[in-house]
């Protein structure tokens, strides 16, 4: 006759490692799911930058200088809405906006 302590301890342990396989491939599934999402939100990003960056393109009275300066200027106030701490940190690099702070 089986050992009953054994046969739970069998059952116990296929039990784990089923539950313990179970979790791996959700925690695989959940990873896919996120790789994917990201990347669709950086193309998304990718071609919302490019967008943005051909405004800037075709204005012969600017210099390049002073249409960079501009594109910057633009971008920072863009990012400010729900990036503060990436937009201070581009206009504190770039010496824009510093007059602004009082």
């Amino acid at each position: 006759m089986l050992n009953p302590r054994l046969t739970e301890r069998a059952a116990e342990f296929w039990s784990d490692r089923q539950l313990q396989q179970f979790n791996d491939a959700a925690d695989a599934e959940h990873d896919a799911a996120y790789e994917k999402a990201f990347n669709a939100g950086l193309a998304q990003a990718e071609h919302d930058l490019v967008e943005f960056a051909k405004k800037f393109v075709s204005r012969d009275e600017e210099s390049i200088d002073e249409r960079c300066r501009r594109f910057l200027a633009e971008y920072i106030g863009y990012l400010d809405c729900s990036y503060g701490d990436l937009s201070a940190a581009l206009s504190e690099a770039s010496g824009l906006f510093q007059d602004d702070e009082v």
